[in-house]
This record gives structure tokens, sequence and C-alpha cells, in this order.
């Protein structure tokens, strides 16, 4: 069956155009429409109301996105997350990645059908080749970094540009900035705990990531839920408990109160996101060490910070038999600047 290629936020000649290229490389004939007319929706609008023209996907898809600040979500993603296993490739690209992009469709596309040929065979390997070390980076994710937030304060009122390079893809950053693997929050005042730019003020900066693995020691705490029941280091637990025992461990780091306020609210509201949507599961959690989370989650300031402190729980599947040794919080040093983090980690 023909596979057909969706382009959103193209316009009708964008789009023929980049089936004209496509074609350039593909010994094959396949479908092509555009979502031109839709551009204004979130991606997150356009999975809940999809285009007629390829409803019920029964056939192999193609999906080339063009970003802008207001499609915030990975359409790959979120499509797997509604369980949606027949498309076949999923790209979310930038203008400046097309002409990557065109590659990893054009090899994606030869290497699941479209005919068996030992030409095409052959081209599909050295594409293969040539593109493997260009996207290992990229497309090679072992963890998933979730709604790291980062708070400044200063004494006095003060401008800043913080930097963040991670290893691997910013999937969302907020306030919006242009950046895959690195991000600058540029022209930023901070006054009163607050972080003012682009006319708005915000509490944090807020960005998630798809990023490779932090190393940890074997330090932390086992979460457990069996049978409805949950259970922390193998004692039984509450909900409110739970949330109880992160206020206290992130109070111990040291982070302030209307920050712990911010990490309960959001990964224990009424659909309890610190359980990742497993009905059974046995988490391993791990607070990361400082120097990891620089190496992974790099930030660079023109400010100095005295009061550094970034508190980042990776959270993996880890066997009933593993028992974790109790993590020291570090020793904290107060400063009127200061940079705090918090954040979880899937892995």
């Amino acid at each position: 069956m023909k596979p057909t290629v969706i382009v959103f936020g193209f316009g009708k000649s964008e789009a023929v155009e980049l089936k004209n290229e496509l074609r350039e490389v593909v010994d094959s004939s396949f479908r092509i429409t555009s979502a031109y007319g839709r551009t204004n929706c979130t991606l997150r609008d356009i999975a809940s109301d999809p285009p007629t023209h390829y409803s019920p996907m029964r056939r192999k898809i193609m999906v080339f996105v063009r970003f802008s600040p207001n499609n915030q979500y990975h359409i790959h993603k979120y499509y797997t997350d509604q369980g949606r296993r027949d498309l076949y490739w999923l790209i979310a690209t930038s203008e400046e990645q097309l002409e990557l992009s065109y590659h990893q469709a054009t090899f994606r596309y030869m290497g699941g059908g479209g005919g068996g040929s030992i030409v095409r065979a052959l081209i599909a390997i050295l594409l293969m080749m040539a593109i493997t070390v260009i996207l290992a980076a990229v497309l090679y994710v072992n963890a998933q970094s979730f709604k790291p937030a980062i708070y400044l304060y200063t004494p006095e009122k003060r401008s800043e540009n913080l930097r963040l390079t991670v290893k691997g893809e910013i999937t969302t950053r907020i306030p919006y900035r242009k950046g895959r693997s690195t991000i600058t929050w540029n022209d930023l005042i901070l006054e009163e705990g607050k972080i003012h730019t682009d006319g708005r003020q915000f509490d944090y900066l807020f960005y998630e990531s798809d990023n490779t693995k932090p190393k940890v020691e074997n330090k932390g705490w086992v979460l457990k839920r069996e049978d409805g029941q949950l259970y922390w280091n193998g004692d039984a637990i509450s909900e409110a408990d739970l949330a109880s025992k992160f206020e206290e461990i992130l109070e111990m780091y040291g982070l302030f109160e209307n920050e712990i306020a911010d990490f309960v609210e959001y990964w224990f509201d009424d659909d309890m996101k610190i359980f990742f949507g497993g009905d059974e599961f046995n988490y391993g959690i791990y607070p990361v060490s400082p120097g990891e989370l620089d190496r992974i989650f790099r930030i660079d300031t023109e400010l100095d910070y005295p009061e550094y402190i970034r508190v980042q729980f990776y959270m993996k599947e880890i066997p009933e038999t593993v028992v974790l040794q109790e993590p020291v919080p570090p020793r904290i040093l107060r400063s009127g600047y200061a940079l705090h983090e918090w954040g979880v980690i899937k892995g």
C-alpha cells in the first residue's frame, strides 16, 4: 500500500516541492497532502481532531512538522502516547533542519517497504551509514527530563543571560527561545524572585528534554505500587504521605517553600504524574549529583550564584531485589544570589 506523507505548517506549493524533493531519491510513488490550513493549531489540537484525509491511518505514514512557538508538543511522542502504532515515521522539524529530515524520511521509507530491489537496499545502507553519526546524538534517546524549573534570586534588580546546554535535544522551553541542544534565555530582568522578559513575568524558567541517562550511585529510595497499595522503602504509605515525603526531601536539599509547593502541585495533581501512568511499578528514585547534572544539563550564567542548588530525581524501573542506600543531602550555603532547580528524569 502506498505510504502517505502528511505535512503540517507548510503551504500547498511547499508541500508539492517537498514531494518532488523526496521523489528525487525515492524510486516509488506515494500520496502527499498538506494541512496548510491548520498552521495555527497546536499539535494537540491536530491530534485530537485530525484531518479526515488521513484517518483511519491504515497505511504507512511520514509526517513533517514545521515548528513554531505554539507547537510545543513533539508529535511523535504525542501520537505514541495516544497508542497510534500505525504511524511508520514521524518527524518534527524546524526550517533549518529540513534537508536532514528529507534524508531521515527517505531512509526510513526505503528501509520499511516500497520495493525490495538490491539497488534500494544498497542506497538505504549507504544513507544509513552517512547519517548515523550525525543523528546518533539526536535520535538515540535514553531518558527524558520532565519539567525542570530554574529559579533565580538576586538581592537587587539585575539583568541576566542564562545558557542551557543538554546532552540531547531540548523539547520544550518557556519562555520560548530557539535552539536544539543549546538555548540562551537572554534579556532577563531579575527582581524580587521573579523573572521578567518578553513583556511577561515568570516564576521560573522551564524546559524539558530528551537526553542520555545520568550516572548515579546506588543511593536513593524505592517507590512501589502493587494491588493499589503504595510502598516507600518497603513500608506502606498513602498518596498524601508520599507527597509529604518528597516535601521533606526537597527541604533537606535546600529548596524554598514556594519551589517545593510548585513541585508538589505539578507531580501530585489529580493525574499523579509521579506514577508516570503506571498501575503497578517498582521505581528506584536516585538523586542526581550536581556534577552529573552539570554534565548533561549544563547551565552557564553571567551572574555568580554562590547558592547553587539543583535537585533532580532519576526514576527508573528496578528489580525488587535491589536495595538502595539512604542518600546524604548536601551542605547548604545560603546567599543573596541563588539558583535553584528541581526536576525529574525518567529512564
